[in-house]
């Protein structure tokens, strides 16, 4: 992907939302790290801030070309995700309960899969497969 067409994509997507970066990192393109497997997102937090956006999950999933805000743009072809399937819990086991960090928004706080820990087998009544995505919101 050339790079300005990178560029096109994340100056439209910046200024149809309000975002707050906790740090700004500047790509040295004469680094070498290795080769890239591919790049993506977190699906975990992805879904908590933008849900249903089929119109947002084309722009970064595709390599096509994506009609957005009334603008054509090159999809970013974002190719790998991640899922925090550890997360939080509010779940009181035997008087013990999570401690919420101050330092974690409330709508990174993802309820987790593991409900306790009894027993790290998958299938024991310490999982539940079936939690929602709700933004801490116990």
């Amino acid at each position: 992907m050339r790079t300005s067409n990178f560029l096109r994509t994340a100056l439209v997507l910046a200024s149809s939302y309000s975002v707050n970066a906790d740090i700004t990192t500047t790509i040295d393109a004469k680094s070498n790290w290795g080769n890239w497997e591919g790049w993506g997102t977190s699906l975990a937090w992805w879904a908590q801030q933008f849900g249903d956006r089929d119109d947002l999950a084309d722009v970064f999933f595709t390599l096509g070309q994506v009609n957005f805000n009334g603008k054509t743009l090159p999809g970013l072809g974002f190719n790998i995700v991640r899922y925090n399937a550890g997360a939080c819990s509010w779940n009181s086991i035997d008087g013990e309960s999570m401690v919420v960090s101050p330092k974690i928004k409330r709508s990174r706080q993802m309820e987790g899969y593991w409900l306790d820990w009894k027993s790290s087998d998958p299938n024991s009544a310490s999982w539940n497969w079936y939690v929602k995505c709700n933004g801490g919101v116990p």
